[in-house]
């Protein structure tokens, strides 16, 4: 059962990216609307985790923390919806944001005073060779590797989202001794909706792109938004759950990751099935390449275990 459960978590956080791609491709013309949108079903989400979670109110800062790591992932999902938007392939996407575990690795040294053993650092050196290694494979320019590298928008994007993102991996970490799953996602969804706020306020181009949408924003549209809410939130019980009833937490984790071959495999079959909006490179010779690489990546993060 934790072996299913398991395998379904890299399934539904799979199935957020390409619903995302559909999303930015049929339904919102503007990613940078977006983040807005996520911020309002987020919100009205953190009602309903607030009640499942028994009306529960926590610390002040734990609180603060929770809603902060809500914060820094909705400021990812501004680069995030521009990356998925323009990107042929969102498996190579999707495979490359599994260098966070690098930022939360560093972010736990410098941060909770964790300890590096030579064990981590070789995995952090595999996980950062296969990224740079699929993101030379992505970039058709010329020159030197740096050159080629400065170039390819999905690594330099992967790298700051998965950095914001990192950071609400070490709050929910922080706290969440203390609280249930879903008392602590409450917070983190009201953190998510304070961000669109934010950003909102503080950015034009948001708040324009957001105001140019709302004639065709339609139930559709937010049913749309929270369905992949839902995978996201699916993604995340089952992967608590598997942890929970895995003969052990790592053995958990390393299923987990098994998404970056969930993400080619999806790609692969969308690809085939609706080429109007999922085009990615399908040949056997690029398959290969990117199972191996992602292979690489899944090797380093089951060290890191």
């Amino acid at each position: 059962m934790w072996l299913i459960i398991g395998l379904l978590s890299p399934f539904f956080f799979t199935a957020t990216n390409y619903l995302d791609k559909y999303i930015l491709t049929r339904e919102i013309p503007n990613p940078l609307a977006m983040p807005i949108i996520t911020a309002l079903v987020s919100a009205a989400y953190g009602v309903i985790f607030w009640i499942v979670g028994g009306f529960t109110w926590i610390n002040p800062l734990d609180a603060g923390l929770a809603m902060l790591g809500g914060m820094t992932g909705l400021f990812a999902s501004v680069l995030y919806f521009q990356v998925i938007k323009a990107t042929d392939e969102v498996s190579v996407f999707v495979v490359l944001l599994q260098i966070t575990p690098l930022w939360v690795l560093l972010l736990s040294f410098v941060l909770l005073g964790e300890r590096l053993t030579w064990v981590q650092l070789l995995a952090f050196f595999m996980i950062l060779t296969a990224a740079v290694g699929l993101s030379l494979r992505q970039s058709e320019a010329d020159g030197s590797v740096l050159a080629r590298l400065l170039k390819s928008r999905e690594l330099l994007w992967a790298v700051a989202i998965t950095a914001l993102f990192s950071v609400g991996v070490i709050t929910f970490r922080y706290v969440s001794g203390s609280y249930g799953f879903f008392q602590l996602a409450a917070y983190e969804s009201w953190g998510l909706g304070i961000g669109g706020i934010i950003l909102y306020s503080i950015s034009p181009k948001v708040r324009g792109a957001f105001v140019e949408t709302l004639p065709i924003l339609s139930l559709r549209v937010f049913g749309l938004a929270a369905l992949n809410e839902t995978f996201f939130v699916a993604g995340k019980t089952s992967r608590l759950a598997s942890v929970s009833l895995a003969p052990s937490a790592a053995l958990a984790a390393v299923l987990g990751s098994t998404q970056v071959f969930t993400a080619i495999l999806i790609g692969w079959l969308l690809s085939v099935l609706v080429p109007s909006i999922y085009r990615e490179r399908i040949g056997a010779a690029d398959l290969l390449t990117k199972g191996a690489w992602a292979a690489v990546i899944l090797g380093g993060i089951i060290l890191l275990q």
